[in-house]
């Protein structure tokens, strides 16, 4: 019809970001556009992009969060905020036995709290890794099975995260 789109009835602003294909090739070509770069896992690269979203995706109990929190300490050249749906006391035991600094690591203590509140609290810090755990109980995802419901909730989360140049580490059980 031609109407702009509009939201409850007011109309939306809409910004389309558009670039001709053979401009964008020409400025990577020139390096004008930096090659993306990786956050070493354990000592490997390749897994973690910087400035991207992982969905790490396993059985409950599988090591999900062993290896997130390994990858966390390994990461000490970022900032990293570690968002989790365990409590206080898991984590201090977790970190009682760890021998290395962990300064870089802000843990938020997620599970209850209003996505709102984790979108905010991701937009407005320093950080450059954000680490979710898991995205069922901190999204409030009711079927982790459903992949719509999952893109559905991750689609923000992302989005927040790309547009401020944050990589995302986010984990998810995979059920039946």
């Amino acid at each position: 019809s031609g109407s702009p789109p509009t939201y409850r009835n007011r109309p939306l602003e809409v910004r389309l970001r558009e670039v001709n294909a053979e401009e964008l090739r020409t400025r990577a070509i020139n390096g004008d556009i930096p090659k993306p770069s990786c956050i070493p896992i354990l000592g490997r690269e390749g897994y973690l992009v910087r400035g991207w979203a992982t969905l790490l995706a396993a059985y409950p109990k599988a090591g999900k969060t062993e290896l997130a929190v390994a990858c966390a300490m390994a990461a000490c050249q970022e900032r990293v905020l570690y968002i989790t749906e365990e409590s206080e006391d898991v984590w201090a035991a977790r970190l009682e036995s760890i021998e290395q600094p962990c300064s870089h690591i802000n843990i938020v203590y997620g599970f209850g709290v209003p996505v709102a509140a984790i979108m905010q609290r991701i937009a407005e810090g320093d950080e450059t890794l954000v680490i979710l755990d898991t995205v069922r109980h901190l999204l409030a995802i009711e079927d982790e099975n459903n992949n719509s419901e999952v893109a559905r909730a991750m689609t923000p989360l992302v989005s927040a995260c790309r547009a401020r140049k944050k990589t995302l580490l986010a984990l998810h059980h995979r059920r039946k």
